[in-house]
């Protein structure tokens, strides 16, 4: 599997949970990763129809560093 296909499979899985956990009214049949430039996730909202969502990664750079330390040491 390519590099994208697995960041692909991972951001459905993460959006997923997300919506799960937070009891969104999403149609979970219905996350679909797709290509840029579109949006990176789009799903059908039970009240509202299609929507899309632009995923990023929230990281601090000091944890970043640490744990590309320990995974290194």
């Amino acid at each position: 599997m390519s590099t994208e296909q697995t960041k692909g499979v991972r951001e459905i899985e993460i959006f997923s949970r997300f919506v799960s956990t937070s009891k969104l009214p999403i149609d979970l049949g219905t996350i679909e990763k797709r290509e840029p430039p579109q949006p990176d996730i789009l799903c059908t909202h039970l009240d509202d129809g299609p929507v899309a969502f632009e995923l990023v990664e929230i990281c601090d750079h000091n944890l970043a560093e640490f744990v590309s330390t320990v995974s290194e040491g």
